[in-house]
């Protein structure tokens, strides 16, 4: 598994990337290979019985992504062994040296796309020939919705690599609950007991487009309903 980040980082993909990891623990056997910019996490530690590696980024410089470049093709030279596919967790430029990798030393590729307008086939298109042509060279495009799979049949990409796997929600942690619950909830968390609340849910980053939230809300909505 290849993600951004991984726990006890949080993200999106990083959180996918866990539960998958879990869920096919039985079946498969996982190493969880990611990058960080937190000097404080050790650079090869276990979460949930898996091996989990990082490559530290010490600083947005061309010097620096050149030695966790030098960094990665170490570690996946000399696991090569120890594993027969890579999963990529969305598509970056680390995700080319690590495609050219695996078809080097004949791994198959699966790349789980994360959001339409960053790694769908369309957007890779539009970000230049070598993430395209690397983007274009796994064996597996896993999807989560069918806005990418109108995206997919767009571009020139073989239709039977494509895969639609939708997320899934846990019915047993995610349920409606009764008005008493909400009250004890409110008051283990903190929180009013009769203001309406609303619950923005995902990583908090800029292209969430919370600011856009944040402002039409306070334009069109705080004034009219105070409460």
């Amino acid at each position: 598994m290849v993600t951004g980040a991984y726990y006890p980082e949080v993200s999106g993909a990083a959180n996918q990337c866990r539960q998958l990891v879990n869920a096919l623990s039985k079946e498969v056997s996982f190493t969880v290979l990611t990058t960080t910019r937190d000097p404080d996490l050790s650079p090869r530690s276990q979460f949930d019985d898996v091996d989990v590696l990082r490559v530290l980024l010490n600083e947005r410089s061309f010097a620096d992504y050149c030695k966790a470049s030098l960094k990665l093709t170490r570690f996946f030279i000399s696991r090569r062994k120890d594993f027969q596919i890579v999963h990529l967790h969305g598509f970056s430029l680390k995700s080319c040296l690590l495609t050219l990798l695996s078809k080097l030393l004949h791994k198959k590729v699966i790349i789980k796309m994360t959001s339409i307008g960053h790694d769908d086939p369309i957007s890779m298109r539009q970000r230049g020939f070598l993430l395209n042509y690397f983007f274009s060279k796994a064996d597996i495009y896993v999807c989560m919705n069918p806005e990418f799979e109108k995206l997919y049949q767009q571009s020139e990409l073989p239709s039977n690599r494509y895969k639609q796997i939708p997320n899934c929600v846990d019915t047993n942690l995610f349920r409606p609950v009764t008005n008493g619950e909400k009250m004890t909830l409110r008051d283990r968390l903190g929180l009013p007991g009769e203001m309406k609340l609303i619950l923005f849910v995902g990583h908090f980053s800029w292209e969430k487009g919370t600011d856009l939230l944040l402002n039409a809300w306070k334009r069109h909505v705080a004034s009219t309903f105070p409460d």
